[in-house]
């Protein structure tokens, strides 16, 4: 099942695609989508409805995020073999955690640019949504946790996050830095996580061209790490890294400016188009 929220920003519904790529109204059946009724109980009734006979919904609406209010955002840092080496740095023997706070948008919302940064850059990533709470797990555990899969960009302030304090959360988190989505894919529509292509567009140009497979860290592993210091709630995001080809990465790095066009894919998990514009 492919879930989504669709609407103006703050009176978003419920909505799921359906085989044709049809968006179908689910409002009547749910009154939204949260951490605190994000779970088996959920997705159970929600998949037992017949898409067909639910209203159809205009394909030129506004999609948000597929959740609201999720209580935490975690991500992993140089998790892809090939973006650690680009930046000059060893694979990390742990999975590198840190947070991101109040940054999430719609997949083709506008992404602004925040005063004093001249170093915005895009991180195409594949995300978790949790489905259940979760603490001190197994590997074998982390994925009945998984309520489904999601197309993100990690999009990171480089001058917020590496010349200031070095706190990566500083250069994460502005408005629009968090844009999530079209859609949560349930697991049972994934063939193979473990072997996704992934593609980053700027202005035209492909500058990432990755596949999930190149993780250093697996999604299951991080999952189960995280939970070994950390609760984990229903709803909480966790992102795992992004394939090499970021402008930090360049020789000559050419970031993110007012008027630009960011396309990034995932197979099997949609498409954000973005436009960039200044705050």
């Amino acid at each position: 099942m492919k879930l989504l929220r669709v609407g103006e920003l703050g009176k978003e519904k419920v909505a799921a695609l359906d085989k044709n790529n049809v968006i179908r109204d689910l409002s009547k059946h749910i009154e939204d989508l949260t951490p605190q009724n994000f779970n088996d109980t959920t997705l159970s009734k929600l998949k037992s409805i017949d898409l067909s006979k639910e209203k159809e919904v205009n394909s030129t609406i506004r999609i948000g995020s597929f959740i609201k209010d999720p209580k935490n955002y975690f991500c992993v840092g140089k998790n892809f073999k090939l973006h650690a080496q680009e930046v000059g740095s060893k694979a990390p023997k742990n999975p590198m955690i840190f947070s991101k706070a109040n940054c999430i948008s719609g997949p083709n919302d506008d992404i602004i640019i925040p005063r004093d940064s001249k170093k915005v850059d895009w991180e195409c990533e594949i995300g978790v949504c949790l489905k259940s709470e979760v603490y001190q797990i197994t590997q074998d555990d982390s994925e009945k946790c998984i309520g489904g899969y999601f197309l993100a960009n990690d999009v990171s302030a480089r001058d917020f996050q590496l010349e200031k304090s070095g706190q990566y959360i500083i250069g994460k988190s502005s408005p629009s830095f968090g844009p999530i989505g079209p859609y949560l894919v349930t697991p049972d529509e994934i063939k193979d996580v473990n072997n996704l292509k992934m593609k980053t567009i700027v202005n035209g140009k492909i500058m990432q061209n990755g596949n999930t497979k190149d993780m250093i860290h697996s999604i299951n592993y991080v999952i189960s790490y995280l939970s070994t210091f950390i609760k984990l709630h229903s709803g909480d995001l966790i992102v795992f890294g992004t394939p090499n080809g970021v402008a930090a990465g360049q020789t000559n790095p050419v970031f993110l400016k007012n008027g630009d066009t960011i396309e990034l894919e995932i197979e099997s998990l949609g498409r954000q188009t973005h436009n960039v514009r200044d705050q």
